[in-house]
């Protein structure tokens, strides 16, 4: 009876990750840090470039807010994205496009009580 349930929950945590995935891509996409900024753990490691720093959410967003408006996201194209350390944390890397230039991004997740959340958000230079 306990596999059966545990076959019941994980599908449907896999598909409730993949809703707050779907939610953080599209808010990157758009450069929505109102949105984005409901998947900020307290403290996130962001990096711009080469300049990496740990932020607050409320700086974290500040930062976020400063980079789309010097880069107009116009697209976001996933490229890959999977687990990592067990079923504890997740990520993405895809490609964003501005009206300025392309960046590798990287999102990484984990998970605090039932939610994932953004640890860690990587922008770079292509």
């Amino acid at each position: 009876m306990k596999s059966y349930i545990i076959a019941l929950i994980i599908p449907f945590s896999l598909v409730s990750l993949d809703i707050n995935l779907d939610a953080i891509i599209q808010a990157i996409r758009n450069g929505d840090t109102k949105e984005l900024s409901a998947y900020l753990n307290n403290t996130v490691d962001i990096s711009i470039f080469d300049d990496e720093k740990t932020y607050s959410k409320s700086q974290a967003i500040k930062v976020l807010n400063d980079f789309f408006a010097k880069n107009p996201p116009s697209n976001f194209t996933e490229i890959h994205k999977g687990t990592s350390r067990g079923q504890d944390s997740h990520y993405c890397i895809g490609n964003l496009d501005t009206k300025n230039n392309s960046y590798r991004v990287y999102i990484y997740l984990k998970k605090h009580g039932n939610r994932y959340l953004i640890e860690e958000l990587s922008f770079d230079e292509e």
